[in-house]
């Protein structure tokens, strides 16, 4: 909580933090478990912490500094509040003695694909890195949390979707299709591929196992993963009766992105998936500052003349660059509603 404060008043409120609840033994291990905890155990303790947090954020009102020279008064101490949390999982007096920053709180960003984590986004987040996927799981997902949303009693307009776009831009569909490709094909080593199948199993080593033979009984280690995608892969491997070997190469196969092409085929496929309700913003990952440059010079000015993207900052915060509002203080709410 101390950091993420600092680092938001530091940066005039540009400070945003990706809850990360972790699915694998290796974080575990870095913080004295022997094995991972379960999704229940995970979730609970995921949104614990971030309540406390956000009430450690809350310690001193926006007006607790009146600066008063005549009154001699620095601080109202009707302002500073201690945080007394006792829970399951943490138990934090505070106060915690950072003010707020001109965004309040930092944004608080979370990605999750099962049950738990999305309800977790539900709950806490104001801004989601989504899976992405076909057209059709990219509407299901985002209609999914913003259902969620306000079932929690919060506004759906208060939670942003951003999906792993990776576009990738060329002269021609044909030039950027053959790159999409080649990144595959730089990146496609079998022992990387084997190693990353094992972390939808709390980092599972599969090495261990033959490869030409049936895919090994893991079921159980899916619980302290990453259960979903665990889950999708068992089912898959039965149906198909596939090798170890096969599913290794099947889950890191080449798959084509929605995002690659010329400028307008990419500037189209942003505008359909927007239009379609698919994401609110799109979490842009590179290959090089080449690639880059080629969606900021080619892509942008499209999505710009059509009122898609800005043409200058909104705002000075990140939080008012997102369209999101800023948090009012526990307390002080608290006290206008009581009318005080």
């Amino acid at each position: 909580a101390r950091r993420f404060a600092s680092l938001d008043l530091i940066s005039g409120g540009r400070a945003g933090w990706n809850v990360v609840t972790s699915f694998d033994t290796g974080t575990s291990k870095n913080f004295g478990l022997d094995e991972h905890l379960d999704y229940a155990t995970r979730y609970g303790r995921a949104l614990e912490f971030v309540q406390v947090a956000r009430g450690l954020w809350d310690s001193y009102e926006d007006d607790a500094f009146p600066a008063d020279v005549e009154r001699n008064l620095f601080l109202d101490p009707e302002r500073l509040h201690a945080l007394d949390h006792v829970g399951e999982h943490f138990k934090v007096a505070g106060p915690l003695n950072i003010s707020r920053s001109p965004q309040g709180q930092p944004v608080i960003f979370q990605a999750g694909v099962s049950a738990e984590g999305r309800d977790l986004a539900a709950r806490v987040a104001e801004g989601i890195y989504a899976p992405g996927g076909t057209l059709e799981q990219a509407q299901e997902y985002y209609a999914d949390i913003k259902k969620r949303t306000a079932a929690h009693g919060r506004d759906p307009d208060h939670i942003k979707v951003f999906i792993h776009g990776g576009p990738i831009v060329g002269s021609t569909d044909e030039e950027a299709r053959r790159r999409e490709r080649e990144i595959f094909e730089e990146d496609n080593d079998f022992e990387r591929n084997l190693a990353l199948l094992g972390r939808s199993f709390g980092a599972y080593d599969f090495s261990v196992h033959d490869l030409d033979a049936p895919f090994p009984d893991v079921a159980h280690l899916a619980e302290k993963g990453g259960r979903t995608g665990a889950a999708r892969i068992i089912e898959r491997a039965r149906e198909q009766k596939l090798t170890l070997r096969q599913v290794a190469q099947e889950e890191n196969a080449f798959r084509q992105s929605p995002f690659v092409g010329a400028p307008d085929t990419v500037a189209d496929t942003i505008e359909k998936w927007f239009e379609a309700g698919t994401l609110d913003g799109i979490n842009l990952a590179f290959r090089n500052n080449d690639d880059l440059d080629l969606f900021v010079d080619g892509v942008v000015p499209l999505l710009q003349k059509r009122g898609l993207f800005r043409t200058e900052y909104e705002a000075d915060t990140l939080r008012g660059n997102l369209g999101l509002p800023i948090p009012a203080n526990r307390h002080t709410r608290e006290r206008e509603l009581a009318g005080g």
